[in-house]
């Protein structure tokens, strides 16, 4: 599986229950064991349309309150299928599915252009990680 120029394995690993991606330049003395103890009914495109930087966890849904200038990068990475809601003349509002880890990587990113309106209890702990970053500098 592509994503980002990079290549990815999708497995499952011994003691886990979901499928994880793993990039293949980083795979090293891999071996394939059987039996296979699980069903192959992973569809590889579905599986990467809402995982955003190929983060493993489950897929939520979160609103993002972001700047305008931002809205060709929201549409390259989240996709053409979201929703975009003007909110006023410089910001717009939109809902997308991916996982906790990847939203909070995202919003970082775009730290000066977006903010996580829902659920709240992740816009706090963004809040929290960047006043401990604040705190480094």
């Amino acid at each position: 599986m592509a994503r980002d120029n990079r290549y990815y394995l999708l497995a499952k690993y011994e003691n886990h229950d979901n499928i994880l991606p793993f990039r293949l330049d980083k795979i090293i003395n891999a071996k394939v064991s059987y039996p296979h103890n699980y069903e192959n009914n992973i569809n590889p495109y579905e599986y990467v349309k809402n995982r955003l930087y190929m983060h493993s966890g489950e897929i939520e849904q979160f609103t993002l309150l972001c700047d305008n200038k931002i809205l060709d990068d929201v549409i390259d990475l989240f996709g053409k299928n979201i929703h975009i809601m003007p909110h006023n003349e410089n910001q717009f509002v939109t809902i997308v599915k991916t996982t906790k880890q990847a939203i909070i990587y995202f919003a970082l990113q775009y730290v000066n252009y977006v903010k996580v309106t829902s659920p709240d209890s992740l816009r706090l702990e963004i809040k929290k990680i960047l006043e401990e970053a604040i705190k480094k500098y």
